[in-house]
């Protein structure tokens, strides 16, 4: 048996492990095949997907790199590398591997959708808007299509839109206890304040283990000035989601406001060990050390809020 003819048959066993799921003995058995066929594309770009599929990223990306090289008109490839890419969190990258899949292939649906979540992950939220509404063009009741681009509008202030969005994406998932917990968000930034509690309310009953929706609806209690209710909310998401960050914020927020100073401090404490460079809740600490007499630990707080302020301001630029 030549080479050529043992290569195919570890080929063979490649793709029967891919056909179950078996990436990693897939990838293995395309290295053997190349061992003996090493300009074999074929072999290439399977053990490239192999590899994606693994989650050896690096790997695949060099692969597909190499691949490339020898087919560079390889629509597949500048997609599946994007994919590592974005998975790799390298997003501007992955953003040219799609622009570029879709230069050779223009309507192809799945990869414009691919960018458009690159483009989300890289905060360039005006671009996926664009892709999303190019996607709704052709899906106008795509559940997922219409939560992204609600999202990103809601995120450019463009509420009554986000609305529009999430209410359209209702009307086809009614049970879809996100898209409440949304338009309850952008209704409430647009002041229509009894139709967002609906909203929580609706999302809540949908999935009770949903935290993000009691702290919503606690911010939303706070600024009504029901600090019991909002606690009650708050309390509630730390029990369903105690890594929670925000949750922990506002209840100290709150407690602040009723003069809970030593609770509210404990709060503030748990957010930033959850997430150290939480800046809100480092000025909020700050406030209470003050409160509180404690004045040198309130002057460590104001430091670190301002140096993480002008760590914001570095990123923006």
């Amino acid at each position: 048996m030549d080479d050529r003819e043992s290569a195919y048959q570890f080929h063979q066993q490649a793709a029967e492990a891919a056909s179950n799921g078996n990436w990693p003995v897939a990838a293995a058995l395309w290295t053997r095949a190349l061992e003996l066929c090493p300009e074999d594309p074929a072999f290439l770009a399977n053990r490239a997907l192999a590899l994606l599929e693994a989650g050896r990223l690096e790997e695949s990306i060099q692969d597909y790199t190499f691949y490339i090289e020898k087919q560079p008109d390889s629509v597949k490839a500048y997609q599946n590398r994007g994919i590592g890419l974005a998975r790799s969190d390298r997003f501007k990258e992955a953003i040219e591997d799609f622009n570029q899949a879709l230069a050779l292939d223009p309507e192809n649906l799945t990869i414009l959708a691919q960018r458009a979540q690159a483009f989300s992950l890289d905060h360039e939220v005006t671009l996926a808007l664009g892709d999303y509404s190019a996607l709704l063009s052709h899906e106008p009741d795509n559940p997922h299509f219409l939560m992204q681009r609600g999202y990103c509008l809601f995120l450019l202030a463009r509420n009554n839109d986000a609305v529009a969005d999430y209410s359209r994406l209702i009307d086809v998932q009614p049970d879809n206890f996100l898209a409440f917990n949304r338009r309850g968000a952008a209704l409430e930034l647009l002041g229509r304040v009894e139709e967002a509690r609906r909203d929580y309310d609706t999302s809540i009953q949908l999935n009770q283990s949903y935290a993000d929706a009691f702290v919503n609806r606690g911010k939303l209690m706070a600024s009504l000035g029901k600090g019991e209710a909002a606690l009650a909310d708050f309390g509630h998401a730390i029990q369903l989601d105690p890594g929670n960050p925000i949750a922990y914020h506002n209840r100290g927020v709150t407690l602040m406001e009723a003069g809970r100073y030593l609770e509210a401090l404990d709060d503030f404490t748990a957010s930033l060990e959850l997430q150290p460079d939480f800046m809100w809740a480092v000025r909020k600490r700050a406030e209470v050390f003050s409160l509180l007499g404690r004045h040198q630990e309130e002057q460590q707080d104001r430091f670190k809020a301002d140096q993480l302020a002008n760590d914001w301001k570095q990123v923006e630029r």
